[in-house]
């Protein structure tokens, strides 16, 4: 289970149990759904800097990995998805638990600032809102949602539309 503001300290009103039908949906459907925040990391020395900060290579453009972000001493400091862009080949795209969004920013600046590495490091939460969809009929209800081909690999990443909703899955 994941604990931050949200669950912890209910504003009065607020409902303490799902109320929205897709939460009934997916649970139905066997489906986990997460959400997290994210950080764009672009700029001449992108790949440089995610390969010293974090434990695996940057993914090929247009590919997704999973990862540890590594302190300068190679300690654990959080667990990250890393997205390459299909568009640019220096623009990635980080994911993670939205309790650890401000300290891995700052860590992420700080350890761009000693290396003195060329890129730009921004917050995405804002406009950009990630949610995992995973379980044995996941597919089956992301195909309710879209008209595109889901038969892509999963550690690949593909633009496309749910809905009307414009989406990097």
């Amino acid at each position: 289970m994941f604990y931050n503001w949200s669950y912890t300290n209910r504003l009065a009103g607020r409902p303490t149990e799902r109320v929205s039908g897709i939460y009934s949906r997916l649970e139905k459907e066997g489906c986990f759904h997460l959400f997290r925040n994210g950080w764009e990391v672009r700029g001449k020395d992108a790949e440089k800097f995610l390969d010293y900060i974090l434990t695996n290579k940057s993914p090929p453009p247009g590919g997704v990995s999973s990862a540890l972000m590594l302190t300068r001493k190679g300690n654990i400091f959080s667990p990250v998805e890393l997205f390459h862009h299909d568009q640019f080949r220096s623009e990635y795209l980080l994911i993670s638990d939205p309790e650890r969004e401000s300290r891995d920013i700052n860590w992420m600046k700080r350890a761009a600032s000693e290396l003195q590495a060329n890129v730009e490091i921004s917050g995405v939460s804002e406009y950009l809102a990630s949610l995992a969809i995973v379980g044995p009929k996941s597919r089956a209800v992301l195909e309710e949602l879209t008209k595109s081909d889901l038969g892509f690999d999963q550690s690949a990443a593909k633009l496309m539309r749910l809905d009307a909703v414009p989406v990097l899955a």
